[in-house]
């Protein structure tokens, strides 16, 4: 998301921009899903989205090192 290269660029936006609901990728911290995606990258502790049936599929990333979280 944040380096370009040709072959690997994701296009994306922030939530608050104006084409928002626009964007295939969405980067927020609140739970709207303005873009309607079907699969929602939690990371670092974020809680779960309230409604969880608009998504298909919820990824989960965290520290694998940290045996607490694990």
């Amino acid at each position: 998301l944040w380096t370009y290269r040709d072959d690997s660029f994701l296009p994306h936006g922030v939530s608050g921009n104006p084409d928002a609901a626009d964007q295939p990728v969405l980067l927020t911290a609140d739970e709207s899903n303005l873009n309607n995606a079907t699969v929602r990258f939690l990371i670092d502790g974020a809680p779960l989205p309230a409604d969880l049936s608009q998504y298909e599929r919820l990824v989960l990333i965290f520290d694998g090192t940290d045996d607490d979280l694990v």
